[in-house]
């Protein structure tokens, strides 16, 4: 599995859109499964575009926080962002990713962020 991070635009942080990478990668090596980590599920939203790339996303790690990279990167405790939206987005995300059989948590996140996924496991399956 290869697992991709992007920027609160959606793309690598190259620049390459998410599509764009997986779709490379596909043509020239391609992997079991993609994931998205260690972004925040708004900005993975922004990614998006309908393509059939989308089908090979199994697993999601959202990090808690709508913060940039480079902002969390100046922190010295990480931002547990707001659970509420990290939910409802992670359902949005998840309702166009229609294969994601995988999610955990990456920066900010903790027992309670990972509970509040898991429990929305029913309504996504």
């Amino acid at each position: 599995m290869i697992s991709f991070t992007v920027e609160t635009n959606g793309t690598l942080p190259d620049g390459t859109p998410l599509g764009a990478a997986i779709e490379r990668m596909e043509a020239s090596s391609a992997a079991d499964a993609y994931g998205v980590n260690c972004a925040h599920p708004t900005h993975v939203l922004s990614a998006l575009d309908g393509g059939a790339w989308q089908e090979h996303i199994v697993g999601l790690r959202p990090n808690a926080s709508v913060l940039t990279h480079a902002e969390l990167d100046e922190m010295e405790v990480l931002d547990t962002g707001d659970l509420g939206l990290l939910s409802t987005s992670l359902q949005q995300l998840r309702e166009q990713l229609r294969n994601v059989r995988v999610v955990g948590g990456c920066c900010g996140t903790d027992v309670s962020h990972v509970a509040a996924l898991w429990g929305l496991a029913p309504v996504l399956d």
